[in-house]
């Protein structure tokens, strides 16, 4: 999730879904132009990396949240939204940089799928409660080097979160 769901959450949400193959991984955007296709360059990225993707902006709605099992988001401020939109999301939501923090720090075991994902970053957090810059900078304005420099600190956060994130078999 990030602000206009065209440049980071599309990076992320492709990225995830190839790593987690077996999950249901959406994007939106807290003030997405719903339907704008997804960013020349973030495709652009993702294909240079083996990714053929797609899309158009979806904006963030209540009952998204709602059915969240885990809502990952590009900036602290996207998490604030998603609380205020659902105040039972605070626990199964964490910013994409920081969840993959949290997991360096209280690794997790592998295959907890999404739910348990949740939990566990929810209970290290409360453990490990330390103030954090854990914000993915829009590339939205940038060159393609700063798409490419977004889509590899999001491939390296999913390195460190999908083995968990995956269903148990």
């Amino acid at each position: 999730m990030c602000t206009g769901n065209v440049c980071r959450s599309p990076i992320i949400e492709t990225l995830l879904a190839a790593a987690a193959p077996a999950l249901r991984i959406r994007s939106a955007g807290t003030s997405a132009p719903q339907g704008r296709p997804w960013h020349p360059f973030a495709l652009e990225v993702l294909a240079e990396a083996g990714h053929e993707a797609s899309g158009q902006a979806h904006r963030l709605r209540a009952r998204d949240v709602k059915a969240a099992t885990l809502v990952l988001t590009a900036e602290g401020m996207h998490r604030g939204r998603v609380v205020q939109l659902d105040p039972t999301a605070e626990d199964r939501c964490f910013t994409l940089l920081e969840a993959a923090r949290l997991l360096r720090v209280a690794p997790a075991p592998a295959g907890l799928g999404s739910v348990g994902l949740a939990e566990h970053l929810a209970a290290a957090l409360k453990a490990n409660p330390l103030e954090q810059n854990d914000d993915l900078p829009d590339p939205l304005t940038g060159s393609i080097d700063d798409f490419r420099t977004c889509r590899n600190r999001v491939a390296d956060a999913v390195i460190g979160i999908a083995p968990a994130l995956r269903e148990p078999a």
